[in-house]
Parts: structure tokens; C-alpha cells; sequence
């Protein structure tokens, strides 16, 4: 009994983690989420985190195997920019797994948003949704 309800709260926690993922798109590439339960917003500046599943599995430049990476950005909505902050690459998707690299970012470094990419289509969302 006691594996059962283990079991049960394993499942229901994954489930409850996994529900504050909102999918933004889905291509070919894999699906693009946000988590709309850690979004912040101050003055006028968005922070949010993103997930992308990848359909097939990417490789780092040390040629560690990843299928997700997680990451939390800054999105100026009123200027077109985004500032990345961290960047993790775990082995499963949906940001499961062992993290394989670990990317952060201790400068300021705003970057005007390119068109027809997802990281447009993240702002676009985020800021259309949280300003």
C-alpha cells in the first residue's frame, strides 16, 4: 500500500508540474512552452521561463546528447528585446532528465527580437499575455 501511494503522489506531482507548461508552438523542431506560473513583471520588463522539447535529440558543442532545454529570459515589451539568463539542456524532454550544460548570463545583454523565430513568438505571447 504504501508503494501505491508513493506511486500515486509521484504521478500526481509530475502532473501538477507539468500543468504550468502553456504551449506556444509546436513545428517539426519539437513544441515551445512557457510556465505561467513563473511569470514576473516589473517595471515593464517581463521574466518568464521557456521550454523547448525538441523532436529528435540536439547535440552541445562537446557532443552531450540533450532532448529539452529550459530557459529564463527578460522580454522588454515595449522595445523588442530579449535578455537571456540562464540556459539548461537536460538528457529527457519536458525538461526531464540529468542536466547535460548549464549556460548563465551575468551581463545585461538586450538583443532586439529577429522575426519569424520562436523567440518571437515567445515574446509575442509572454508580452501579449503578462505586460
Amino acid at each position: 500500500m504504501k508503494k501505491f501511494t508513493f506511486a500515486f503522489a509521484l504521478a500526481l506531482f509530475a502532473n501538477n508540474a507539468l500543468a504550468d507548461w502553456v504551449l506556444i508552438d509546436s513545428s517539426n523542431i519539437g513544441n515551445l512552452y512557457f510556465n505561467n506560473a513563473k511569470i514576473k513583471s516589473k517595471d515593464g520588463v517581463v521574466r518568464a521561463w521557456t521550454l523547448m522539447s525538441f523532436s529528435n535529440t540536439q547535440f552541445t558543442e562537446n557532443k552531450a546528447a540533450y532532448s529539452s532545454r529550459v530557459a529564463i529570459a527578460e522580454y522588454d515589451c515595449s522595445n523588442s528585446l530579449t535578455n537571456l539568463l540562464s540556459l539548461n539542456s537536460y538528457t529527457e524532454r519536458m525538461g526531464a532528465g540529468g542536466v547535460v550544460e548549464v549556460y548563465e548570463n551575468r551581463e545585461k545583454d538586450w538583443m532586439k527580437i529577429s522575426p519569424n523565430t520562436l523567440i518571437e513568438k515567445a515574446f509575442e505571447t509572454i508580452c501579449r499575455n503578462h505586460q
